[in-house]
């Protein structure tokens, strides 16, 4: 059944409220006007993060394999605009040498931030350190990034609000890591390690993902997807997931949400993530398909 667009709209104003984040109308609309096919058909998700108040905000996304263009699409309508940055390039780069289907990602309070590129079954690592126009950092890390399983990346992420990229790794079962793993990964990086308790929680995460920026040398972000339902929140750590589990709006039967655990070199936050359409399980995993 289609999503109620009207009452998306309505729903993010409801998360901006939760999150106690800005909400512009204006620019909410204008991204779904241009995509009203996407988000009434596609997977759709809605996240925050324990940032403080003043500095948070909300974003929704749309996945979807179905062909189209979002590139064309936000250029003509104004929201991306190049001005020679190199994640322009690399946006040029991807597009022209792996197939792909799209996510986009946008925030309710000024509009489109990000595009997701999905690669079906993943592309080798090598191939994606081969970009030209991949911030350094990224290729600087490709030791790491091989020595802890990220052989393949299932998903590029180019955010041209921060000027960042995201690299993914597959989907993969809870528990696939162990939080021995995770101390690894993390002090291989010099970032600080969590509590016990913690390192349990991130081994249980279904991805992992690396955020790197043509401005710094260091790992952006180095962030564990654990999928949980409302019950298995860690809300003894921070009472906004308590109330997002319990409040956030869902249009799907399923009350299906993700919290990410994110390290960088300054202080850790946590993000949280619903599957707002309730049907991220059965379309979004296996649109991403399985290692050659």
């Amino acid at each position: 059944m289609p999503t109620d667009l009207v009452r998306l709209v309505s729903d993010l104003r409801k998360y901006a409220d939760l999150a106690e984040a800005p909400f512009d109308e204006a620019a909410v609309r204008k991204v779904i006007d241009i995509f009203p096919d996407l988000y009434a058909h596609a997977t759709i998700g809605v996240r925050t993060t324990n940032h403080p108040v003043g500095q948070r905000d909300v974003n929704f996304r749309y996945v979807s394999d179905v062909p189209h263009d979002p590139v064309e699409r936000l250029t003509r309508a104004g929201l991306l605009i190049f001005e020679g940055h190199p994640i322009e390039s690399l946006l040029t780069e991807v597009v022209e040498t792996f197939p792909h289907w799209w996510g986009l990602d946008s925030a309710v309070s000024h509009g489109f931030e990000k595009l997701w590129a999905f690669f079906t079954g993943g592309v080798p690592l090598d191939d994606i350190l081969a970009l030209r126009h991949l911030p350094e950092s990224a290729r600087a890390h490709g030791k790491h990034l091989a020595r802890f399983g990220l052989d393949r990346v299932f998903v590029l992420g180019m955010d041209f609000h921060h000027r960042s990229v995201n690299l993914y790794s597959p989907m993969q079962p809870p528990g696939s890591l162990s939080p021995v793993q995770v101390a690894d990964m993390l002090g291989d990086l010099g970032l600080p390690l969590p509590d016990e308790e913690e390192l349990r929680h991130d081994a249980r995460a279904v991805q992992y993902y690396y955020t790197f920026s043509w401005e710094h040398a260091r790992v952006h972000r180095l962030c564990f997807a654990i999928g949980a339902g409302p019950e298995d929140f860690p809300v003894h750590r921070e009472p906004l997931l308590g109330r997002f589990a319990a409040e956030a709006p869902i249009a799907g039967e399923k009350r299906n949400f993700i919290w990410n655990t994110t390290y960088g070199p300054g202080a850790g936050y946590l993000k949280m993530e619903s599957d707002y359409t309730g049907v991220a399980a059965e379309t979004v995993i296996p649109m991403m398909g399985h290692p050659r």
